[in-house]
């Protein structure tokens, strides 16, 4: 067996030719990509950011209560910008965790059918 290299010719006249600026076709092989990911490690692709903003959603809950204790001495005396953060970055950070627990267990359940029932891998 021997390699050989093959010339090539690209022509770019022709009468139908791509739709797609470089710059959108990029952005349409990354979204693929990025759906292609979400369907294929859930987990990873849910789960990691969600554990992250849960806990950014902590530690400024946690910073605000701080303040909220130091600043007043017991008094209550709510700042509300920092705590609707916190609240919001903890709800959409479990929403993500949850929702990467259910494509998880739905991706499972799938290939566990296939594979009993038509015995595909």
């Amino acid at each position: 067996m021997k390699v050989k290299e093959v010339p090539t010719r690209i022509r770019y006249d022709v009468p139908k030719g791509s739709r797609y600026t470089a710059l959108s076709h990029g952005f349409t092989v990354f979204s693929f990509a990025l759906i292609s990911l979400s369907q294929k490690k859930p987990l990873l692709f849910f789960g990691v950011p969600g554990i992250s903003l849960l806990a950014t959603g902590a530690a400024i809950g946690m910073r605000v209560l701080n303040e909220l204790e130091t600043i007043t001495d017991g008094s209550v005396s709510l700042s509300v910008g920092p705590g609707l953060t916190a609240a919001w970055l903890g709800m959409l950070g479990m929403s993500l965790c949850f929702a990467s627990l259910v494509l998880h267990g739905a991706r499972r359940l799938m290939r566990r059918l296939l594979i009993e029932e038509f015995g595909m891998d």
